[in-house]
C-alpha cells in the first residue's frame, strides 16, 4: 500500500513538473538570453561601482520588462506575425526600415561584444588564440541555428539556460553580507553623481532590450507554424484564454529568472570587487579575473564558464531576432523551422549576422562598458507561402480589429565607462519609437 502511494505521489510530481516545463517557452528563453556576456559586464560594473545599493533596480525593471515582453508575445500569438511583420502591415515603409536598420546595427555590435567576451573567457580558462575562439563560437552558433531541427534547437536553448545558475553558485562562493544585500534590494540608495545615473541608464538599457521584443514575438509565431493545432488568435479566438494564460506565466517566469541572475551578479561583485575599492570593470571576463584573488579559483571558474554558456544562448537569439526582422520587412519566408532551401534569404541574413562580427567589429572590442557601460543602451511567420501581405489581413474574417498602440523607446548613448559620463553622440546614438498594433479577438 505504501509503495503504491509513493509511486502515485512520484507520478503526480512528475506530471506537475512536466506541465511546468511545457509552460516554459519563448518567454523563458527570452528572459535567459537577456543575461548575455555584455549584459553580465554591465551588472558586474554596477555591483563593483555601487555595491549592494544598486540591487533595488531589479525590482524596478521586473514589471517593466514583463509588461513589454508580454505585449510583444501577444502581438505575435494574436496576429501570426512578428513585430516587423505588423509594422510592415500598418505603418509607412520608412518607419519599418528605420526600425529594422537600427535593430540590425545594434545586434551586430552586441554579437561582436558577446563573441569577444566568450573568447576572452575561454582564453582565461585554457589559454590559446582568441581569434580562433571567436570564429569557432560564431561558426557553432551558425551551424546549430541552420541545421538543427527547430524542436531540438528550442530544447537545447532551454537547457542552455541552466548555465545561468553558474552565477548563483558564484554568489554563494562569495562572502555575501545578506543584511546589506537585502537592504540594497528593498531600500533605494540614491547617489547624486554622474556615475550613479549612468549606471541606472545602463541597467535599464541592458535589461529592456529591443531585440528581445522581436525575438519573443517571432518565437510565438514560430511555435504556431510548427504546431499545426495552433492558429493566430485573430483566426481562432477560442484559443485565446489558454494561450494568453500560458504567455503570461511563461513571460513572468522568464523575466523573473533573468532578474534573479542579474541580482546574483550584482551581489557577487558587490561582495568581492566593490569591497576592494576597484570601481571599474571593462568586461565580463575582467570581472571573472578580478574574482580570482578575492573569492578563489572556484568562483573564477564558475563565473567564466557562465560567460561561455550565456553567450551560446544569447548569440543565436541576437542573430535570429535581426534575421526575423529583416526577413519580415522584405516579406521573405522566415523561420528557424524551415529547411535552408525554403528560407534561403532569411538564413543567409542570419549567417551574415554571425560571421560579419568575426572581423574588425569584434577586435575593436569597445570594452563592453564603453558605449553605455558598453552594452547599456545598445541593445537596441511571417506566415509565408499562400499568406497575403495586405495591410488589413489581420482583420480578415471579422475576428479582430486594431484598437491600440504601445510605444517602445530606446536611446543609444556613447558613454565613457572609465569616468561614468556621457562623452559624445554620433550616428549610432539615436532614439527610436516603434509602435506595434495590438489586435483584439472578438467572438
Amino acid at each position: 500500500m505504501t509503495e503504491t502511494t509513493e509511486r502515485q505521489g512520484a507520478m503526480a510530481g512528475n506530471g506537475i513538473f512536466r506541465r511546468f516545463l511545457k509552460i516554459l517557452g519563448p518567454g523563458f528563453i527570452t528572459g535567459a538570453s537577456d543575461d548575455d556576456p555584455s549584459g553580465i559586464g554591465t551588472y558586474s560594473q554596477a555591483g563593483a561601482q555601487l555595491g549592494y545599493g544598486i540591487g533595488w533596480t531589479m525590482l524596478l525593471t521586473y514589471p517593466l520588462m514583463s509588461a513589454i515582453q508580454e505585449i510583444c508575445a501577444r502581438v505575435g500569438r494574436t496576429t501570426g506575425h512578428g513585430i516587423a511583420g505588423n509594422v510592415c502591415r500598418h505603418y509607412p515603409a520608412w518607419l519599418l526600415y528605420f526600425i529594422v536598420g537600427l535593430l540590425f546595427i545594434a545586434n551586430a555590435i552586441n554579437i561582436g561584444a558577446d563573441l569577444s567576451a566568450m573568447a576572452d573567457a575561454l582564453q582565461l580558462l585554457i589559454g590559446g588564440p582568441e581569434t580562433l575562439y571567436v570564429v569557432g563560437f560564431g561558426s557553432a552558433c551558425a551551424i546549430a541555428s541552420v541545421f538543427v531541427e527547430y524542436d531540438r534547437y528550442s530544447a537545447v536553448l532551454k537547457w542552455m539556460t541552466l548555465s545561468l545558475f553558474a552565477y548563483v553558485a558564484a554568489m554563494f562562493a562569495a562572502n555575501i553580507s545578506w543584511g546589506e544585500a537585502t537592504a540594497g534590494l528593498f531600500v533605494p540608495k540614491i547617489v547624486w553623481n554622474a556615475e550613479f545615473f549612468t549606471t541606472i541608464v545602463a541597467i535599464l538599457g541592458t535589461t529592456i532590450s529591443p531585440y528581445l521584443f522581436f525575438w519573443q514575438a517571432s518565437q510565438e509565431v514560430e511555435d504556431e507554424h510548427v504546431n499545426g493545432d495552433k492558429h493566430p488568435l485573430v483566426e481562432a479566438p477560442r484559443e485565446a484564454p489558454a494561450a494568453l494564460r500560458r504567455i503570461r506565466a511563461d513571460t513572468l517566469i522568464g523575466m523573473g529568472f533573468s532578474n534573479i541572475i542579474a541580482l546574483a551578479i550584482i551581489a557577487t561583485t558587490a561582495a568581492t570587487i566593490h569591497k576592494t575599492g576597484v570601481a571599474n570593470i571593462s568586461s565580463s571576463a575582467q570581472a571573472a579575473e578580478a574574482l580570482r584573488p578575492i573569492a578563489g579559483d572556484v568562483a573564477f571558474i564558475v563565473f567564466a564558464v557562465g560567460i561561455l554558456g550565456t553567450g551560446l544562448l544569447a548569440v543565436p537569439v541576437l542573430a535570429g531576432a535581426a534575421a526575423y526582422a529583416v526577413g519580415e520587412a522584405f516579406k521573405w519566408p522566415v523561420g528557424l523551422s524551415r529547411k535552408p532551401k525554403h528560407a534561403k534569404a532569411f538564413l543567409c541574413d542570419l549567417e551574415h549576422g554571425l560571421y560579419s562580427r568575426n572581423g574588425h567589429i569584434v577586435h575593436a572590442r569597445q570594452s563592453y562598458l564603453g558605449p553605455v557601460l558598453e552594452r547599456g543602451n545598445q541593445r537596441g511567420r511571417s506566415r509565408t507561402g499562400d499568406d497575403n501581405h495586405d495591410a488589413d489581413d489581420c482583420e480578415r474574417a471579422g475576428h479582430g480589429k486594431v484598437y491600440g498602440y504601445r510605444l517602445a523607446a530606446l536611446a543609444w548613448m556613447d558613454v565613457d565607462g572609465s569616468r561614468g559620463r556621457i562623452r559624445s553622440w554620433d550616428g549610432g546614438d539615436v532614439v527610436f519609437l516603434a509602435r506595434t498594433s495590438i489586435v483584439r479577438c472578438d467572438e
